[in-house]
């Protein structure tokens, strides 16, 4: 269970990815101070009503929301068709299953912090849609882990990413460059707002400043195939007059990982589940030390401490990728 369907990998693969996993784990070991924004254990996301796989309530109460793109089709061959519905069913159950475990966790021990509610949606035809609930539900029966109700993807069939995002009130102006940003920033890194509904995109030609605090939006691509085919999600973003943007991958600074790294649908999930909950913590914790902030975003928030919460997010979701698919190589740019 959690393996990738599509990939076995060679030897030569297989050591990439461990050496991957040891530099990430590495990298979460750097000595220094702890840090509060450090994402140990999750606060639980919004209640969806229903528990059963065809669950079509929609909530739009809280607008902290990744919106799962189906919109791209399935394949109609019999056998094409059945690979795709489970690739995508198994991205979303590995999920689920994760988040059941973080929140579990967390709702055992007491907080002070305010909860991160956030949603996950499915959007595509209805077809597609109920197709793949059918399968998510399936997994969920076989999977070794309780998958608590508030965790489960909720699925709209037949709705748009352009009705939901209106729905979440979110806009789709233009980026900005970032011209503040420190040296050692790339130049491509852009100020978004909170605002903005973005579609993340491997192929991008921006990418996320981890000074700021995550979108409150997020639309990912259930484009779970045999061979990665460029550019797909950044057209489907400009089809539907949505901003594109990479994640900021690079600052991790591990040989082999890119910002152009076309990451599992799973992985994408968890990082952005860990990013808002680790960014949401340094506003209450009292421990860290905003007198060294090199500078502030919009709301005051350390951009240093930001920075750090993304680096821990994303660190934490590629080791949980290497646990679920230890064969799955490393597609990104290998560096000199």
């Amino acid at each position: 269970k959690g393996r990738c369907p599509f990939t076995t990998g060679s030897s030569a693969e297989k050591d990439s990815s461990k050496v991957l996993a040891q530099a990430l784990q590495e990298k979460l070991a750097i000595s220094g101070e702890p840090t509060s924004c450090t994402p140990a254990r999750l606060s639980p996301p919004i209640h969806i009503n229903g528990s059963d796989a065809g669950n079509t309530t929609r909530s739009t109460s809280t607008r902290r929301t990744i919106i799962c793109d189906l919109w791209y089709g399935l394949p109609t061959q019999k056998r094409p068709r059945r690979e795709r519905v489970n690739a995508v069913a198994r991205q979303l159950c590995n999920f689920e299953c994760w988040s059941s475990s973080a929140n579990t966790a967390s709702c055992a021990t007491k907080s002070s912090r305010k909860n991160a509610k956030y949603r996950i949606v499915l959007v595509g035809g209805e077809g597609d849609v109920k197709v793949v609930g059918e399968r998510l539900g399936k997994l969920r029966m076989e999977a070794n882990t309780d998958i608590r109700e508030d965790c489960r993807v909720q699925l709209l069939p037949g709705v748009t990413v352009e009705d939901e995002c209106r729905a979440l009130g979110q806009s789709s102006c233009q980026f900005s460059s970032d011209n503040s940003s420190a040296k050692e920033e790339s130049s491509d890194d852009i100020v978004h707002s909170e605002e903005q509904a973005v579609y993340l995109s491997p192929d991008a030609e921006h990418t996320l400043s981890s000074r700021q605090k995550p979108p409150q939006t997020v639309i990912v691509g259930m484009l779970i195939d045999r061979r990665i085919q460029p550019n797909r999600s950044k057209l489907r973003a400009t089809k539907i007059n949505v901003n594109a943007a990479r994640l900021p991958m690079d600052e991790l600074r591990v040989e082999g990982l890119e910002n152009s790294e076309a990451l599992n649908v799973d992985t994408v999930l968890e990082l952005m589940a860990r990013w808002w909950d680790a960014a949401d913590m340094i506003h209450v914790d009292g421990s860290i030390d905003r007198s060294s902030c090199v500078g502030r975003d919009a709301d005051g928030a350390n951009s240093d401490s930001l920075t750090r919460c993304f680096l821990d997010a994303a660190s934490s979701a590629m080791v949980s990728h290497e646990d679920r698919h230890p064969n799955r190589a490393i597609h990104g740019t290998q560096r000199n």
